[in-house]
């Protein structure tokens, strides 16, 4: 049976001397073109496309997005990428991660079609594999490309963030920084979508992605072998001693890492570094029931500061349904209170709550409005705390954000403050 190759490139020429040298193989093989990422999608959504060969630089959509895009909608079809190593050092490193989807320019005829036809196979033996996420990030190393990417694996999401192709910073809902990184790029089956900035000022994480990969894969294979021998252990009823465990948990953090790539997170900093003087309120609770959850204001200062520093925040404000205000902060002077801002977001909360007891939607945790108003485009509502006793108390974080706020990042970072705040009360 025929397979069809689809080749992407921007240079037309180099595409025709392709398609003609292939023309022997036409037997076996039927050879569609595309001049962009766009047109690639075009082909893919109209064809039956059993391998996609594409370059990197390209007009309208680039390999990146094309790349991205297929892992969300076309994640069986495999991929190759034509591009040049940087270096032999680069090279010898992405053999020792046992990738294979690339072509390194100039192209050498009979190497693609060897690799194409090795591709062909895999895939009809049950193999197909689209592009992985260890690949992609090796692109964008090598092209010192500058993104946001959100990174997507069932029911996790993590966003790395890099710049001219280093990872300056990686956030999940659990963790920031490198420890957040190591966890996402072992991720299986991952989707990716690519913003093209890059927003986070400060460099976090001082390591290649290329060494992070390596390092990676190293701690992930350790663990798994670990976690085979503690499998054994409870097959013997010998039990998994707390020396063992404690040795097990060490080996998630990296090891024998340069100085300068050490990081420490972001809930263990010393003291806030937001502008205190743009704070328009910050109280204590006065007059409040004694069997309120109160936050001490100390463990909102050791944790607000990734929201403090979102690049889309106009303001945010801590309150409960009680009367207790915790924390008003505003980026620049709005034309709304943000007191009277959180006090129908509350309002809005305990009806969502009702109403989707109604709907039997379970628990409702955050809300996103999205509004005309001229200062903001979006609120969110996130509720970090409830007591469901007669006593009845709600604490909730509202965000309001710009227009062009990446709404992805914010809602992972006020899941990530309110189950902080919410496990130390």
């Amino acid at each position: 049976m025929s397979k069809t190759l689809l080749i992407v490139d921007d240079e037309k020429s180099f595409l025709e001397s392709l398609k003609d040298g292939l023309l022997s193989y036409s037997e076996k093989l039927t050879v569609l073109t595309a001049g962009s990422g766009k047109e690639a999608l075009e082909v893919l959504s109209s064809s039956r496309v059993d391998l996609v060969v594409t370059d990197l630089k390209m007009p309208v959509m680039d390999g990146f997005q094309l790349l991205a895009h297929m892992t969300k909608y076309y994640l069986t079809i495999p991929v190759l990428v034509m591009t040049a190593f940087a270096t032999p050092e680069i090279e010898k490193k992405l053999q020792k991660l046992g990738t294979s989807q690339f072509l390194e320019k100039p192209l050498e005829f009979r190497v693609f079609v060897d690799r194409v036809f090795e591709e062909l196979a895999a895939g009809s033996k049950g193999f197909l594999h689209g592009i992985s996420l260890a690949t992609f990030l090796q692109l964008v190393e090598m092209e010192a490309k500058t993104y946001t990417l959100c990174i997507k694996s069932t029911d996790k999401v993590g966003y790395l963030h890099i710049r001219d192709g280093q990872l300056v910073d990686a956030e999940t809902e659990n963790f920031r920084g490198l420890k957040a990184a190591y966890q996402i790029v072992v991720w299986d089956e991952t989707e990716i979508e690519i913003e093209n900035i890059c927003r986070v000022k400060e460099n976090k994480i001082n390591i290649s992605l290329t060494n992070l990969l390596l390092e990676a894969c190293r701690q992930n294979d350790e663990t798994e072998r670990d976690e085979q021998i503690v499998s054994a252990s409870d097959d013997d009823q010998t039990g998994f001693s707390p020396d063992a465990a404690e040795m097990l948990e060490s080996k998630l953090e990296p090891i024998g890492e340069p100085e300068s790539s050490k990081q420490v997170d972001d809930d263990q900093s010393e003291s806030p570094e937001y502008p205190i003087e743009t704070v328009k309120q910050k109280s204590e609770p006065i007059g409040v029931p004694e069997n309120s959850k109160h936050i001490d204001s100390s463990i909102i200062d050791e944790h607000i500061k990734p929201l403090i520093e979102f690049d889309g925040l106009v303001g945010l404000n801590i309150r409960s349904s009680i009367g207790q205000k915790y924390l008003t902060y505003q980026v620049e002077k709005l034309d709304i209170e943000m007191d009277l801002v959180g006090s129908h977001a509350l309002n809005v909360m305990i009806h969502a709550k009702h109403a989707a007891k109604r709907m039997q939607l379970g628990e409702n945790h955050l809300i996103h409005i999205q509004t005309e108003h001229d200062s903001f485009g979006h609120i969110l509502i996130r509720k970090i705390f409830e007591d469901n006793s007669d006593f009845h108390e709600i604490i909730i974080l509202i965000l309001l954000l710009n227009k062009t706020a990446n709404l992805g990042l914010a809602k992972l970072r006020a899941n990530a403050f309110a189950n902080r705040i919410k496990n130390l009360l």
